[in-house]
């Protein structure tokens, strides 16, 4: 096991490089179900609130999760220099031309 700063953040990155996907998938299945509940209500008002609702929240949530990794790869980059074009969560890194 690797004590050093730069493992301890290699392992972080690994990690949260697995988390993020998921994330992703449970946001975007949120913002469905909300949309499935919506064309379900059928004009039900309190139906249509509650699925908007939803929608919201799965729309909040994924812009969220795409600003934070955003960010964090513009504060590594930063911090670190390392002039890397961030990547997708669970890809490689892609190094500029």
């Amino acid at each position: 096991m690797n004590l050093s700063i730069e493992g301890v953040l290699r392992t972080l990155s690994v990690n949260l490089n697995k988390l993020i996907p998921l994330l992703v998938l449970v946001a975007t299945a949120l913002f469905l179900f909300g949309v499935v509940r919506y064309i379900a209500a059928a004009g039900d008002e309190e139906k249509t609130k509650e699925a908007r609702r939803l929608i919201i929240y799965g729309i909040i949530g994924l812009a969220t999760i795409i600003a934070v990794w955003g960010l964090v790869a513009i504060v590594i980059d930063f911090i670190f220099g390392t002039k890397t074009i961030p990547n997708i969560p669970g890809g490689d890194v892609v190094n500029p031309i």
